[in-house]
Order: structure tokens, then sequence, then C-alpha cells
């Protein structure tokens, strides 16, 4: 007898799936998987819900514009990345940074751009066969919501040079994605 999965049955949660259960029958024995919600988009698999709930305070302002956030909540605010050329949006949620649809960069990369570099010209062709980038006179445009790792690959595509993500980008009060607290899960405030 093969001992492959003869069924995979998946049982999702009522209301706010909060994961997803797999259960595998084979011939001698069940096995049942719990993946954490959380750990969806990890492995790849953003299926539950849009990158972005909140659509509201989407606009991008120069950072230095004073601009209230739609949300309070540190680990979902709007980011801006602004510079010559560069007018982008972006929130930084659980999954990581969410470049905003509508935002655009830089079409043509400086010298001092990572261009040459294999591996960031083959994300830059990648993305943009998937049409998550768009060149449209003489701009990057990003015509839908496009989920980053890292903050700095999203700052090299936009600014077309080596760039720093955790300081590019910046919030409505001019404070760099590094220095926003609640961003990383693992600092706590100091209770003194």
């Amino acid at each position: 007898m093969p001992n492959y999965p003869r069924t995979i049955q998946i049982y999702l949660p009522s209301g706010d799936p909060q994961g997803i259960r797999v259960a595998a029958i084979t011939t001698r024995i069940l096995q049942l998987i719990e993946i954490p919600r959380a750990n969806l988009t990890t492995l790849g698999y953003p299926i539950f819900e849009p990158l972005i709930k909140d659509r509201r305070g989407a606009e991008c302002v120069n950072p230095g514009t004073q601009h209230l956030s739609a949300t309070p909540d540190p680990t979902s605010a709007l980011f801006f990345c602004c510079a010559d050329g560069v007018d982008a949006h972006a929130r930084y949620t659980e999954e990581r940074l969410v470049v905003l649809a509508g935002s655009y960069g830089r079409s043509e990369a400086s010298a001092s751009s990572p261009e040459n570099s294999p591996g960031y010209y083959a994300k830059r062709q990648a993305l943009t066969e998937q049409g998550a980038i768009r060149i449209e006179d003489g701009r990057a445009i990003f015509p839908q919501d496009t989920l980053f790792k890292n903050p700095s690959p999203a700052a090299v595509f936009l600014m077309g040079r080596s760039s720093n993500g955790w300081t590019e980008w910046k919030d409505a009060q001019n404070r760099t994605l590094a220095d926003v607290p609640g961003r990383n899960h693992n600092s706590s405030e100091n209770p003194t």
C-alpha cells in the first residue's frame, strides 16, 4: 500500500481565521498539522486577506509635513520614501514592508546602484514580469501593493541606488523605520 496521503482535508475556523489545519489520511496513520496564520505568509501563502486592510491615510506627503496616520498601531503605520523622482508610501505590517499601489520611483539606476549585481537585476526583472513594477513615463510605478521582506530592497528599487531602507523610510513625525517604537516585537519600553 502506498504511504502518500489519500485525502487532505482543510479545516478553516469560523470567523477570523487564526490558522489552517490539514489532516492527511494515509493507510497507517492520521497526521494533523496546524500552521498558525502568521506563519502562512512567511511560507508564501497570503491567502486569507489583502496585504493592507485599511487604505485611509495612504497619500504620500513630504516627510517633514505634519500628517496624522490613520492607524495609531506602530506596526502598521504609514511610512514615506520621498526624494527627487521618488514618491512612495508603505505600511510596515507583521508580514513586513508593503509598498502601496501608486508609489513610484526612478526607472533609471544611478552609478552607485547595485544594478551591476545579478541578484538586484534578476529581482527587478522578476517584479517587472510579475506586474509589480511598471516602467511608464520615466518612472518605475508600483501598480499594486507589493510585499518586501526587508525595507532595503524596496528603497533600492525606488531610489535606483544603494539604500538602507531602515533609514530611508520615515513616518509623519520624520522618524526612521528603525527608530519607530513597537516595530520590533523583541523590543520593549523601559518601565522606569
